[in-house]
């Protein structure tokens, strides 16, 4: 078989998708030699990176209500950000603990973005919880991460699938779940964080479908039919995401052997 690349995509809550996918590809010894993510997508990866599996965090989550993560929401001045995430960070550290790209059993690789230059910051070194913290960071729902000088927000906003990261690591063949390329349904509400998730969305749809265009027949896409509505922060329905991923992947599992190949 050829080198496989995994590159799991931005997406909020809707990112929990990737835990149905690569627990499909484990059941079916579909190979992640490499793996890649941002945002959500990097939190999952970081961990499969570590674990090479992903159902414990699935289950973790999912034995989450929806109070336990009201419980994770630390308002904050809205100068800086509706969120602190101090909080957050701090769930996570339970999760990564001190953990290094040194301790992946997989290559990993995490995006960024930078504030300062607009550029693509990709992590491979240091600690986990200091990369997908920076990566999944929502602009304006939480305050840019400083790190090394520089002021860090979600990956997503420059390469919403880091397939180019797979490619540069190594990768002959590459895997990657889009969670943005879809029709955007009309809305007109203008609470200010419906604003900022349809902003994002609305230009992170169209990355996708711009990137999409470059993509040879080294890269096969799966899109888990996620519905239309903005649900970045319900992670409450968990169980619902991850059978989503799991379904996609399942009927298109045939075409994913022979790809692979």
């Amino acid at each position: 078989m050829k080198k496989i690349g995994l590159a799991l995509s931005t997406g909020g809550a809707r990112g929990l998708s990737h835990i149905g996918v690569i627990n499909v590809l484990k059941k079916n010894n579909i190979p992640i030699d490499y793996i890649a993510g941002t945002s959500m997508g990097a939190i999952v990866a970081a961990y499969y990176a570590l674990n090479l599996e992903v159902k414990s965090l699935g289950k973790k989550i999912v034995s989450m209500s929806k109070r336990d993560f009201i419980k994770l929401i630390d308002l904050n001045n809205p100068k800086k950000s509706i969120i602190k995430g101090i909080k957050i960070r701090n769930f996570l550290k339970t999760v990564f603990k001190d953990y290094t790209f040194k301790d992946t059993k997989i290559p990993l690789q995490v995006t960024s973005t930078s504030l300062n230059d607009g550029k693509l910051v990709v992590f491979k070194s240091g600690k986990i919880i200091d990369a997908v913290i920076a990566s999944a960071t929502y602009p304006g729902v939480f305050p840019p991460v400083k790190f090394k000088g520089r002021y860090l927000v979600d990956g997503g906003l420059i390469e919403p699938t880091p397939i180019s990261l797979l490619q540069n690591m190594g990768a002959e063949k590459s895997i990657g779940v889009d969670l943005w390329v879809r029709k955007l349904t009309k809305h007109d509400n203008t609470n200010i964080i419906f604003v900022i998730q349809r902003t994002l969305e609305i230009m992170l749809t169209g990355l996708s479908r711009h990137e999409e265009k470059t993509y040879g027949k080294d890269v096969l896409i799966l899109r888990p039919n996620i519905g239309s509505k903005i649900n970045t922060f319900s992670f409450h329905k968990s169980k619902n995401y991850i059978s989503k991923g799991q379904k996609e992947t399942e009927e298109n599992i045939k075409k994913i052997k022979r790809f692979v190949k």
